[in-house]
């Protein structure tokens, strides 16, 4: 039944959750008799019944309707920053993407504020390092600013001035409408910017997730969410043997400073080793490239208090 505040009542499979107040907790007592979670998958049926007074509090609002709800009387918009990002990865067992200035390259071409603030305005934040604000032991590196010139002159020094002579080259990404958005807006920055041609390849979720772990791809949309509020919960999945490094990583200066970071019970000592392993995958490497950080508005009506 559960030893929190709170124990299960009932639970119907993709219907409702239904918990209740636990009378045998030994701490405050539970401020709410019974809290029902409703499974509404379609976005657009939340929003209805947070409207239509059936529902107390609703989340994963389209960032398209944000602004709209932020002006209806009984409905509180709360925006809380989150702990994860938006990114694409680099197969850096690709042949082509192996190649550090042609990441480098196709990094410096991507405007990121063009992206965002046409696309998720209202439930994003800049990126300013590999992670989120709210992550304990985050550090803020500045703005990762479009450079063309730049971009330019690495790809020449990649050997493919102009583009010309560039392999060809997918864009992996889930089916969404808004990952469409976002890999059609990548692939006209290439294409304007470095005159490199990138085919776009939208799959089903669990074809995505198989082809993205066996490195079958050249760059990929990713996101990635801190399963707790530590540096390592991003960071240790770049290591060489890592089940999660899909960007097929492999940097033995990254994983022996991981390491060290894994056995260090120092807390000042290995967030400074941790900033290096950052300076290392985001910096020199560039294996990943994020986008945007992600952050979370929640719809609450007016008669919910205590929310944050």
């Amino acid at each position: 039944n559960g030893t929190g505040p709170y124990k299960v009542a009932s639970w119907a499979k993709d219907e409702e959750v239904v918990i209740e107040a636990n009378p045998d907790y030994f701490g405050n007592k539970a401020q709410v008799g019974a809290i029902h979670y409703l499974v509404i998958p379609e976005s657009s049926s939340r929003i209805i019944a947070l409207e239509n007074g059936e529902v107390d509090m609703i989340h994963k609002v389209p960032s398209e309707e944000v602004a709209r709800l932020e002006t209806l009387e009984g409905i509180t918009v709360l925006k809380q920053p989150g702990v994860g990002q938006r990114l694409f990865r680099f197969g850096c067992n690709d042949e082509i993407m192996s190649n550090t200035k042609v990441r480098q390259a196709l990094n410096y071409a991507v405007d990121r504020d063009a992206i965002r603030k046409a696309l998720f305005a209202d439930v994003s934040e800049e990126t300013t390092g590999p992670l989120a604000p709210a992550v304990f032991g985050s550090h803020d590196y500045g703005p990762i600013k479009q450079d063309l010139e730049k971009a330019k002159a690495l790809l020449a020094e990649a050997g493919y001035e102009n583009g010309v002579g560039f392999p060809e080259t997918t864009y992996l990404y889930n089916t969404d409408d808004k990952h469409q958005a976002v890999a059609e807006a990548l692939q006209s920055m290439w294409k304007n910017v470095l005159g490199v041609e990138v085919t776009l390849n939208n799959q089903d979720w669990n074809v995505f997730l198989e082809t993205r772990s066996k490195g079958d791809y050249s760059i990929c949309r990713n996101g990635w969410i801190a399963d707790y509020n530590d540096p390592v919960s991003f960071l240790d999945m770049f290591m060489t043997d890592n089940g999660n490094n899909d960007a097929h990583y492999s940097n033995a200066e990254y994983d022996a400073i991981m390491t060290k970071v894994l056995s260090d019970s120092d807390a000042a000592g290995r967030m400074e080793l941790m900033h290096q392993a950052e300076d290392l995958l985001v910096g020199e490497d560039q294996a990943i490239a994020p986008l945007y950080y992600y952050s979370q508005p929640y719809m609450v009506a007016d008669d919910v208090h205590g929310m944050y």
